[in-house]
């Protein structure tokens, strides 16, 4: 199933066919005689495309096929690396390994490619020290190295009835603070930043800086393509 594309005049060829075994949408600036047929081939075709051949093809991906479109805008179009500009990313890594979806490194590794931005840890885990971040990262097998965490502001706020869910939210509550000084410490010069996270309670300065990852979807391609518009500067196409 092919989608009509005469106007865009960003890309061109641009071809978008579903993603028969993925789900969603991918994206090529091919003609679309050009797309090689064995991505939605049945059997070895296909197994053979995506772990021999994909990594020549730039390929965008989304759930949409205008996630898909804005995926590969970007991916042609990454940012340039300036020096003079330092890029943040909050990150409560912990939080969005726990909601289940797998495709959080590939997509938190194209962030970092796409943007140059330096990762800071916001997850509790930076409640028992340093030595606990570097073991659940590299559990998590994440696919990048971070940078530095944010300072713990508080302890661990435990719900007198001992529920979880409302000593997360408790010590939730200190990320904005624990994100506004670590910048106040750490800036040096020019900067954006973003804040990947499950929550919202953060200050109102901090809102337009604030990408809030749905439990159900996770850290889907149309939150991608929001946070690397954000570090990049750049209008997100509607």
């Amino acid at each position: 199933m092919e989608q009509s594309t005469d106007n865009d005049i960003h890309i061109s060829p641009l071809t978008i066919i579903l993603n028969r075994y993925g789900g969603g949408f991918l994206a090529f600036n091919l003609e679309s005689w050009d797309v090689p047929k064995e991505i939605n081939e049945d059997g070895l075709d296909f197994f053979s495309f995506w772990h021999h051949d994909a990594q020549k093809y730039i390929i965008g991906k989304g759930n949409t096929p205008q996630e898909a479109l804005d995926n590969l805008k970007a991916k042609l179009n990454p940012a340039l690396d300036n020096p003079l500009i330092d890029k943040f990313l909050f990150l409560d890594f912990e939080g969005i390994a726990n909601l289940g979806d797998d495709n959080y490194r590939e997509n938190l590794q194209f962030i970092v490619e796409q943007t140059h931005c330096k990762i800071i840890i916001t997850s509790l885990c930076r409640l028992d020290g340093p030595e606990m971040v570097n073991e659940k990262w590299k559990e998590l097998q994440m696919p990048v190295e971070y940078f530095s965490m944010t300072p713990v502001m508080s302890c661990f706020l435990q719900d007198p009835n001992n529920h979880l869910a409302e000593s997360i939210k408790l010590s939730r509550q200190f990320t904005a603070l624990e994100i506004e000084t670590w910048l106040e410490a750490n800036v040096m010069q020019d900067y954006r930043y973003a804040i990947l996270d499950l929550g919202s309670d953060f200050y109102l300065d901090q809102e337009d800086h604030l990408v809030v990852i749905d439990k159900k979807s996770g850290l889907s391609m149309a939150k991608v393509n929001e946070i690397v518009c954000l570090l990049n500067n750049k209008k997100q196409t509607q």
